[in-house]
């Protein structure tokens, strides 16, 4: 079941753009949670799960960011936990990243997440890895 579970989170992120916010949270969170299981079969699932999703995350942020180009968009909250709520001009898929991105590295510090609520744990290691990759993949976000 958890399998399946995995697979049909995988196919909601990579076929449309719908799922967002607090939605996309929560899926990841779930996909983060399984990785943290006892069973090797659906750990190595998650964990290649969770890798392809943050890839997804930033592809979708990137695309994004090529369609439009020349919109202007109204400012959108971005929601976190306590005095991190602030009023931020980040279009949706954008959000999404740098709540995610936020999240990683706060995992990473051993510190609690503001967007990924409930995850409570991450290992250091597969932290770093994540970030890196995200560093590597996609660079042309941190350097504009």
């Amino acid at each position: 079941e958890e399998l399946k579970l995995l697979q049909t989170v995988l196919v909601l992120l990579t076929t449309n753009t719908v799922v967002h916010d607090e939605s996309l949270s929560k899926a990841i969170v779930l996909c983060f949670r399984l990785h943290f299981t006892k069973d090797n079969i659906t750990n190595n699932t998650a964990a290649a799960t969770v890798r392809q999703v943050v890839t997804v995350v930033f592809e979708r942020m990137v695309a994004e960011d090529e369609r439009h180009r020349d919109i202007i968009e109204q400012p959108v909250l971005v929601q976190g936990n306590s005095n991190r709520r602030s009023v931020s001009t980040l279009k949706p898929c954008a959000k999404d990243a740098y709540m995610l991105f936020q999240d990683l590295c706060q995992l990473v510090n051993a510190d609690a997440p503001y967007w990924l609520v409930g995850m409570t744990e991450m290992t250091r290691t597969f932290g770093l890895e994540l970030l890196e990759s995200v560093l590597n993949d996609f660079p042309q976000v941190f350097l504009q």
